[in-house]
């Protein structure tokens, strides 16, 4: 019995010092941690933490709480969609795919910073390949879109026919797929402007109207009425305002004549009448 005691006493001395020699090592482990954080500590196998984890931080208030840049190799998932940090060997491109297969590259940042959207190959700031879409801000059910078709820049209400078109030769249409000119127009065009056409001072009692002896010698001379040039050389752009008025203003003058004609006219007739009932003076 005795020889058993002492065995057992033995036992657990081992047994303490082992403990203590473990505790002193497990203390040691984390004084060096302390001491040497620079010290990289490789974890090999899957490892699983239950609650937020910081880095550069003791108050993670995320899941992964950062404090500093990240630097990854590999691709990057969120619900399945990829954001590539690189392709096969080119380090110098961002994409993020649509989903986990087609579209690829949905969007892509180039390395001097172009984006392409539906493009790989962005030539400059932003390149599109598709639709632009506009969702109206006060009703989303009424959309805008902007579209290159074949050699024809699209804009259009959604599900709409074409509502103005630009043709790879410049020409504009409005209402019309196919503009023939410059500006094609099928429709109604409304204008407006602060401009003010009076031209009523050629009926004032003072004023002079040009005689038509005078104005035929005008117009035999320089191929226009006075005041309104129409040789594009001449004057290559045009006032509608002003225009407006110039042509008010031959209305009226033309009126005048009219009116001076006929008086004229109506002397002539009476001499004519006098010289019938009086065919011996």
């Amino acid at each position: 019995m005795k020889h058993f005691l002492l065995l057992l006493m033995m036992f657990s001395m081992v047994f303490i010092m082992n403990g203590l020699c473990l505790a002193n090592e497990e203390e040691r482990y984390y004084n060096e941690l302390e001491e040497a954080p620079e010290q990289v500590r490789t974890v090999t196998g899957d490892v699983a933490i239950m609650g937020n984890v910081g880095i550069e931080t003791s108050n993670p208030d995320y899941t992964l709480d950062v404090e500093g840049d990240i630097n990854f190799t590999g691709d990057l998932y969120q619900d399945g969609v990829e954001f590539s940090g690189n392709d096969e060997g080119n380090d110098n491109r961002h994409s993020l795919d649509a989903s986990d297969g087609d579209p690829i590259d949905a969007v892509y940042v180039d390395g001097s910073g172009n984006v392409g959207i539906g493009t790989t190959n962005p030539e400059v700031d932003l390149h599109l390949s598709g639709r632009f879409l506009i969702d109206n801000i006060t009703d989303r059910t009424r959309k805008w879109q902007i579209v290159a078709e074949n050699d024809t820049l699209v804009f259009d209400e959604w599900y709409e026919d074409n509502r103005m078109v630009i043709r790879e030769g410049g020409n504009v249409g409005i209402g019309t797929k196919n503009p023939e000119y410059t500006l094609h127009v099928d429709g109604t065009i409304g204008a407006t402007n602060s401009g003010q056409v009076h031209r009523d001072y050629v009926f004032e009692p003072d004023y002079k109207l040009r005689s038509l002896e005078d104005l035929e010698g005008f117009i035999k001379k320089e191929k226009h009425l006075p005041g309104v040039v129409t040789d594009p050389e001449k004057a290559p752009t045009v006032d509608i305002i002003s225009l407006n008025g110039k042509l008010l203003e031959k209305i009226e003058k033309l009126t005048l004549y009219v009116i001076k004609q006929n008086k004229e006219l109506k002397v002539l007739k009476e001499e004519v009448s006098q010289l019938k009932n009086n065919p011996a003076q």
